[in-house]
């Protein structure tokens, strides 16, 4: 199979004005997704050291971020403005941590429902009066709930609802003894049986590979019969 490369991330971040000048000095806040809840982030890949919040940008309108494994919402404010922001330039919600390589990524998510280990799971914009930010399990029957949802994972071990909970939306997930999902018209559902194998791709650059209880080499069969 040949190489395949990915785009390089960014190395020295710079924010921006409306008008496309530097964001010297300005603000940037950083809340847990869906919420006015700060959360923080950290000027090291240890997680050791966390930035300010809001985070005051230099005068090139660059900063040092390294995020936790949790989805965020950004607010970039204007220098004067408060804390709370209330003229922010732009707010950014629903940004998910990007994984190392070959590493899992859980995040923190909270309950819009009562889910079980293993449930795929779609993170709630609004849409059907459901609460933004929450999580929720996936449904064909909706297209907000699977075809344009922003966000998919699988619930690492159960969550009441209303609760925070891990969420794994990068990574592995091993001992199913049925396929997690299939699709229906294009649209995620729920698990059903009886697929050996199958991949998880949201719209949002997640993928994974699920395991089910079978042997690698009856696996690598399957895909050679493709």
């Amino acid at each position: 199979m040949a190489a395949t490369g990915t785009p390089m991330p960014y190395v020295k971040i710079q924010w921006f004005t409306n008008s496309g000048v530097p964001a010297a000095s300005h603000l940037l806040f950083t809340y847990a997704a869906g919420t006015t809840t700060k959360l923080a982030t950290y000027t090291d890949v240890d997680l050791s050291v966390a930035n300010a919040n809001p985070i005051v940008l230099d005068s090139a309108g660059r900063a040092v971020v390294f995020l936790s494994a949790a989805s965020y919402k950004f607010v970039l404010a204007p220098s004067t403005d408060t804390d709370p922001p209330t003229s922010p330039i732009w707010t950014a919600d629903n940004i998910s941590s990007v994984p190392g390589f070959n590493v899992n990524l859980d995040v923190t998510g909270l309950a819009g429902e009562a889910l079980t280990a293993n449930d795929i799971v779609y993170l709630s914009a609004g849409s059907g009066g459901l609460t933004a930010g929450s999580w929720y399990k996936a449904d064909s029957d909706n297209t907000y709930s699977s075809t344009i949802a922003t966000q998919l994972g699988v619930v690492v071990s159960d969550i009441a609802s209303a609760a925070n909970g891990a969420i794994r939306v990068g990574g592995r997930v091993t001992g199913h003894s049925r396929a997690l999902l299939r699709r229906t018209s294009g649209r995620w559902a729920q698990p059903i049986p009886p697929r050996r194998w199958c991949s998880l791709r949201s719209r949002v650059r997640t993928s994974w590979w699920v395991h089910c209880r079978r042997r690698l080499a009856r696996f690598r069969r399957c895909r050679e019969r493709r």
